[in-house]
């Protein structure tokens, strides 16, 4: 049998949370608050409170293209598809064509 928990916030802290589990990869605050409640009700984590730098976190579109673009570098690489260069110049006329 399902309950509801009600927790009253203001308006800014919801769409905060709701920024935040979508950036997380949740479908909803909901879903991120049950397998947070889940994980502390069976000791699976500790809650330490650590203030971290946004620019430390890319929302699940940038981080699906940058492992993408990661992916197909790996594959020119071992396709032979890469370049060595000493300097920016040498560099810069590869990518100029």
């Amino acid at each position: 049998m399902n309950t509801v928990i009600q927790i009253p916030v203001d308006k800014e802290m919801r769409i905060g949370a709701e920024k935040a589990a979508e950036r997380m990869g949740f479908g909803s605050i909901q879903d991120m608050v049950r397998l947070w409640l889940a994980q502390v009700i069976s000791n699976k984590i500790e809650v330490n409170w650590v203030r971290k730098e946004p620019d430390e976190y890319l929302t699940p579109a940038e981080e699906k293209v940058l492992m993408r673009k990661w992916n197909q570098a790996k594959r020119d690489i071992k396709n032979g598809k890469s370049y060595t260069v000493n300097s920016v110049e040498e560099m810069m006329k590869i990518l100029k064509g």
